[in-house]
């Protein structure tokens, strides 16, 4: 990382690029779920694609950061 700055909570140099391709495939591995289950529920069916837009902001979403201590996650700027 360009320009690595340690936690602003915490202060630890423990800090590590946050997975947002984890979030990602979990959005779409409970989309898929939903989609079964919406065959059997049709009141699921407005769930889809408010989750199917989430997932794409996501997707696209800047790069964040997350501290290994506290949890804390914030946007990675570069200077």
């Amino acid at each position: 990382m360009d320009n690595w700055s340690p936690c602003p909570r915490c202060g630890s140099g423990n800090v590590r690029r946050a997975g947002m391709q984890a979030v990602l495939l979990t959005l779409f591995c409970g989309l898929g779920f939903l989609l079964w289950i919406g065959l059997l529920l049709p009141v699921i069916w407005p769930v889809l694609p408010l989750m199917f837009i989430f997932s794409l902001i996501i997707f696209f979403a800047k790069e964040t950061l997350q501290c290994a201590e506290c949890k804390y996650t914030w946007l990675f700027r570069k200077k």
